[in-house]
């Protein structure tokens, strides 16, 4: 190998390393209050759609049982003496 090659391939190396540290130039503490940043951000997001997926839960739980509450309401209602709910 001659010199020259030799000194070429030392100027690639360090044009590569030099490229490689500007792209990391991010100052550590910096680079932490991103990362806080986004997990704050996930979570209220996260917590959204848990807070969504609990009320379509219970609002379907209220139509499904909206029915057999009627028809129990109806039963000790419609009779001078109440009775239980044939329904159930």
């Amino acid at each position: 190998m001659d010199v020259a090659d030799a000194e070429m391939v030392e100027k690639q190396l360090d044009v590569m390393i030099q490229r490689r540290a500007r792209k990391g130039d991010l100052d550590p503490n910096e680079q932490h209050e991103l990362w806080k940043a986004s997990v704050r951000a996930y979570n209220a997001r996260r917590a959204d759609e848990m807070r969504a997926q609990w009320c379509e839960y219970h609002q379907e739980q209220a139509a499904r049982h909206a029915p057999l509450a009627w028809g129990c309401f109806v039963c000790t209602t419609s009779f001078a003496v109440p009775r239980l709910c044939s329904i159930m």
